[in-house]
């Protein structure tokens, strides 16, 4: 064949990109055709992914979302079909990790508003993979590398929203979504068999539980509306408990991303 051959070499593509254990290991760059793509840099090598949609770049509905259509009519998609899920669960999980590790190092340089963009993506993707693990449960589909990254979404996902909500200067829905993440951990645990006293002991759990008093402290939150909301019906205080509830129900979140997958 004429002309010069292409250099398949990824070398080429790491000079300059040493990774360490200390260092982000994750970039941003735009494609030639206009898309957004990010990298994680593994070891021997990198991923590549498009920031937004499937990071495969296909513009098919999600596996996800083609499976929960399948499943809710009543069809068996197939054990093909759990495989495939299977590995876009691998790829949007790889996704978060790099978003993360973005978000992070505009963190670092003390440009949180830079921050927001993929803190959203971030917590879109997290979102994503709970989805199929809820997904593969609920037919007994679970893996056991599956099932021991539940935890992480877990608290990742409680971090995420706790630092948008706080970025967005919302802080009682910061504590209340890291009160949520709390009660969830410590239900998995609870399932796992371990006692009370060891839920008060776990590292994970009393990170979150600090997280939470260092918000209440910074932004003076003594009591959240959900929580006021917990309070009047205790007391059976029907005519609060029904002004706080419209309050809460008119309030934005970070729960749905502003991001669209």
């Amino acid at each position: 064949m004429g002309g010069t051959p292409m250099c398949l070499d990824l070398q080429q593509i790491l000079d300059g990109w040493n990774r360490t254990a200390r260092e982000r290991c994750a970039r941003f760059l735009r494609a030639e055709d206009g898309s957004d793509l990010v990298q994680l840099r593994i070891d021997l090598g990198l991923l590549q992914m498009h920031a937004d949609g499937r990071p495969d770049g296909s513009r098919d509905a999600t596996l996800l979302d083609r499976a929960s259509r399948a499943l809710d009519a009543g069809q068996d998609i197939g054990e093909e079909e759990w495989e495939r899920l299977h590995r876009e669960l691998q790829q949007f999980n790889y996704r978060r990790i790099a978003l993360m590790e973005l978000a992070g190092a505009e963190d670092d340089v003390g440009a949180a508003e830079d921050a927001e963009p993929w803190l959203q993506r971030a917590l879109r993707d997290t979102q994503h993979c709970l989805r199929i693990l809820q997904l593969e449960s609920r037919h007994d589909r679970g893996r056991s590398e599956n099932v021991s990254l539940l935890p992480t979404l877990i608290l990742n996902r409680t971090r995420l929203l706790a630092r948008i909500e706080s970025l967005q200067n919302r802080p009682e829905q910061a504590v209340d979504a890291i009160e949520d993440g709390l009660e969830a951990l410590r239900e998995l645990m609870r399932e796992a068999g371990c006692s009370e006293e060891q839920c008060r002991d776990d590292p994970t759990l009393n990170y979150l539980v600090q997280l939470s008093r260092r918000i209440r402290r910074r932004f003076h939150v003594r009591r959240t509306l959900r929580e006021q909301l917990t309070d009047a019906v205790q007391r059976e205080d029907y005519e609060t408990a029904a002004r706080l509830r419209d309050e809460l129900n008119r309030r934005p979140n970070a729960d749905s991303p502003q991001v669209e997958p």
